[in-house]
């Protein structure tokens, strides 16, 4: 008897994975496909815009939609790659798959409603307003994702790629032998149900509602009910992709394997009832037959003994037998029992998963777990060799910095040397006498310390004139004329400048305020009371006067002066002096811009708080005016014309050397 056959009505493309697992459990297999996924062409500048447009959210609708984007960019003339977008989702697992191989992003996708509806339910659809998404799709496809995309907010682009072409034109061909050998549909969308069962014929349509069909739940399951199958034919799986119709499908399977064992056993347990009443049948007869007495009858002492021998020959003869018949049924049992052990096996043979345990599911389960663990090996793999050529390039890179390092260390190193060995030589007079001078000049420009530097120019004039007087005259000549003019130099006294503002600034804490910010008004001392009666006039008005000043008044004070606390005065008192302190400081360093600038806050300050006509404030103003006109950054030349010459007569020593 040849097993029932299962037809896979899918395209081409999907048939592959379903159909080498329904082999893989040795069942027959039809394939049909009512429909043929051809891929769109599209226009060249349109594909570009997608792909260079980055994009919120890119959707693929199936499997069909990204081969069919994945072949158009293919033969593009442009060396164009997948859109950038900051998430990628797929319908199902089974897009979500195939869509990461091919645009190399993680995807996402509903955890368990692989539908429209199941990846709409997802967070990142609440709201996407001014978003920008793309939706990878065939033409003549539902329209609940640019629907509800659009009514979200979504700034939509509709990208259809592929079309379905229906494909029935050999289906009454083959329909004669589906209706001698299928069992089992599958069927995975509910456009290709509706073309299959509107080309079969009358005959084709009452087979269909016998046969098995295994579709996902929903839409098919609805359309397959609608046209008369029986709720106890329509299998549902969980979703459309290849391991949840499996399992749907094994369902039939094990449903057809335990009515066949059930009959197995039962035709079994009657074949062993019919065979042991003939058993029982026979060794009655027997036994009656053995038992069957002979009258009695006179006889003598010869034919009773020989009867004796006859009697006792055949009691031997009974008991040998009867020994033989047991021996001969316990062959038998033995045999019968090897017998229905073997059935027994040959059923669980025939059976691929046995009542008590599902084996394929732990198959299943063993092969996902290797999947699993192959990929884990193969991601750790990639990174160890993203780290390793990390590493190598850093090696690379840090070998290439010590080398141009080493060069120029090497460089630095051979110029030292040659230096060394001009001023071992006959010219290192020349060499102290260009350092002294390049000293020189640091200390006028830095320090302005004049005085250091024509010392320092008299000690480099000193080593030419020992050493080599003759070969030196002119810069010689030139270093005297450095010295003359700095001697020509005005000289300033920072020193005097600074202790002057250090006397000025004790004197700060005595200087008298203007009278608006002065102290108040209210704090003169009352009147006192005379004892004597006659002047109980002066007394009265004394005491009221003494009342009165003690009121508080209520005074407009738009046009009074801020007062002052004795706080407050203070403050302004302690400003001063640490202006002048800061001042003091920038005078030490020549720090000209700083040294005015807190000159001219001080005197702001002194003009704005204190009794400018008191004498002291007047004497305490003047002398910080004074000061503020004295110039304490001089006018020194930055460079020297002996430190030229010198420079030049070095550079071409070094030169000659270096040749």
């Amino acid at each position: 008897m040849t097993r029932p056959a299962t037809l896979l009505i899918r395209p081409d493309q999907h048939a592959d994975p379903i159909e080498l697992a329904l082999r893989d459990y040795g069942a027959p297999v039809y394939k049909f496909a009512v429909i043929e996924i051809e891929a769109l062409t599209i226009d060249p500048d349109r594909l570009a815009t997608w792909c260079e447009t980055t994009w919120d959210g890119v959707i693929a609708v199936s499997p069909n939609a990204v081969r069919a984007f994945a072949k158009s960019l293919e033969a593009a003339d442009a060396d164009l790659t997948w859109p950038k977008a900051k998430t990628y989702y797929a319908v199902g697992s089974g897009t979500a798959e195939v869509l990461a191989a091919a645009a190399k992003q993680p995807v996402h996708y509903p955890a368990t409603d692989f539908t429209s509806e199941g990846l709409l339910n997802l967070s990142e659809f609440t709201d996407c307003t001014a978003q920008k998404w793309l939706l990878l799709t065939g033409t003549e496809g539902r329209t609940l994702l640019r629907d509800t995309l659009q009514k979200h907010g979504a700034e939509l682009t509709i990208a259809e790629v592929y079309q379905r072409v229906p494909r029935v034109n050999s289906l009454p061909d083959e329909e004669p032998a589906w209706q001698e050998n299928v069992q089992v549909i599958v069927v995975s969308s509910v456009e290709q149900a509706t073309l299959f069962w509107e080309h079969l014929s009358p005959a084709g349509r009452t087979w269909a509602r016998r046969c098995h069909w295994v579709t996902p739940q929903g839409r098919v399951t609805r359309y397959i009910k609608e046209q008369g199958v029986s709720a106890e034919h329509i299998h549902a799986a969980e979703n459309a992709t290849p391991t949840s119709l499996i399992q749907a499908w094994k369902t039939i399977r094990k449903t057809a394997m335990t009515e066949k064992s059930k009959d197995h056993s039962k035709e079994v347990a009657e074949r062993s009832k019919s065979e042991t009443p003939e058993r029982t049948e026979g060794a009655t007869g027997s036994a009656r037959r053995d038992t069957a007495k002979v009258p009695p009858a006179k006889l003598g002492w010869f034919a009773r003994f020989f009867l004796f021998l006859i009697v006792l020959s055949v009691a031997v003869l009974g008991a040998g037998g009867y020994y033989v018949w047991q021996q001969q049924q316990a062959v038998s049992a033995e045999t019968q029992a090897r017998l229905d052990a073997m059935n027994e096996r040959l059923a669980d043979a025939e059976r691929t998963t046995a009542p008590t345990h599902d084996w394929s599911e732990d198959i299943e389960a063993l092969q996902t777990q290797m999947t699993r663990q192959f990929e884990a090996e193969r991601r750790a793999r990639e990174r160890g060799l993203e780290r390793l050529d990390t590493l190598r390039l850093d090696s690379e890179e840090n070998l290439q910095q010590a080398l141009d390092e080493y060069s120029r260390t090497t460089q630095r190193l051979a110029e030292e040397v040659r230096a060394n060995g001009a001023r071992q030589g006959e010219y290192r007079h020349l060499f102290e006498a260009y350092d002294l001078v390049t000293l020189a000049q640091q200390r006028l420009v830095l320090e302005f310390d004049k005085e250091g530097a024509i010392r320092i120019l008299g000690l480099a004039k000193q080593r030419l004139e020992e050493n080599a007087p003759g070969r030196f005259q002119t810069i010689i000549r030139q270093l005297n004329n450095d010295i003359d003019m700095l001697n020509e130099l005005p000289t300033i006294n920072v020193q005097a400048v600074a202790l002057q503002l250090q006397q000025l600034q004790p004197r700060t804490r005595t200087l008298p305020f203007k009278a608006g910010f002065g102290e108040s008004e209210s704090t003169t001392s009352s009147q006192a009371l005379s004892s004597d009666l006659s002047e109980w006039r002066q007394n009265l008005a004394k005491a009221w006067d003494n009342f009165s000043g003690d009121l508080i008044k209520v005074r407009r004070h738009d046009e009074l002066p801020l007062r002052l606390d004795h706080d407050q005065r203070t403050l302004v008192l302690g400003q001063i002096e640490m202006a002048l302190q800061i001042a003091q400081q920038a005078a030490m360093r020549h720090h000209q811009d700083l040294y005015r600038s807190t000159l001219n806050e001080v005197l702001e300050v002194v003009d704005t708080y204190l009794n400018t006509e008191h004498s002291d404030v007047r004497q305490f103003r003047a002398e910080v005016d004074a000061l503020r006109g004295l110039p304490i950054e001089p006018d020194y030349p930055t460079r020297l014309l002996s430190h030229a010459m010198l420079r030049d007569r070095v550079e071409e020593v070094r030169n000659h050397q270096g040749e």
